[in-house]
C-alpha cells in the first residue's frame, strides 16, 4: 500500500494526504451506493 511505502520512507506528511485522500474516497464511493439504492439509511423504517 502506498501508505505503507510513504512511512517507510519517512514521509508522514505524504502518508497523511494520501490517508486523506483514501477516506474522502471511501465517503464519495458510499454516497453513490446510497444515491443507487444499495445503501439504506439506518434510520429509514420501510414504512411508506
Amino acid at each position: 500500500m502506498i501508505i505503507h511505502k510513504a512511512m517507510d520512507e519517512g514521509l508522514m506528511e505524504l502518508a497523511h494526504i494520501f490517508r486523506q485522500i483514501a477516506g474522502s474516497e471511501t465517503v464519495r464511493a458510499l454516497s453513490h451506493l446510497k444515491v443507487m439504492g444499495f445503501i439504506i439509511p439506518q434510520h429509514y423504517s420501510g414504512e411508506a
